[in-house]
């Protein structure tokens, strides 16, 4: 973001460097993100190219220490745009919250239904063992009985 601003603004690395009074190596370094800035390097970017050290910092707010109306936060986007992303992201978190709560409902449905053919299951298999019981008494009566 603040190698953007600083192309934006027409200053080349090197002339940063010359502002600033280090090598160009040194701000390529930074504004690459290889190194962060540290409290004296924030505040010499500040009191030069008026950019807010907190930012600098901490990746936190406004890059420049007095924001514009439309000026844009750390995120790349100005305020209406991330107010426009979380009203859509609300709007789908309380739709998914709908589809989660109609999840629950068929699952809670299923459940019951599934409870009940299991309940009949067992009751078809108590039966099952019951007619299996019979047969084999009469199959043991029949065996009981002598062959003609």
């Amino acid at each position: 973001m603040v190698s953007n601003d600083l192309k934006n603004k027409g200053i080349t690395r090197r002339n940063a460097a010359e502002l600033l009074g280090v090598q160009a190596p040194v701000v390529s370094i930074q504004l690459s993100g290889k190194k962060y800035f540290g409290k004296k390097t924030a505040e010499k970017y500040s009191s030069q190219f008026g950019y807010n050290p907190v930012f600098l910092k901490t990746g936190i707010g406004y890059l420049n220490n007095k924001p514009q109306p439309d000026a844009q936060l750390s995120s790349g986007r100005t305020p209406a745009a991330r107010a426009r992303t979380f009203t859509s992201s609300y709007i789908k978190y309380s739709e998914m919250r709908s589809q989660l709560e109609e999840i629950r409902k068929n699952n809670e449905a299923l459940s019951k239904e599934r409870d009940k053919y299991q309940r009949l299951l067992e009751a078809e298999k108590l039966r099952n063992d019951k007619l299996n019981a019979r047969i084999e008494k009469l199959l043991d009566r029949l065996e009981a009985v002598p062959a003609l």
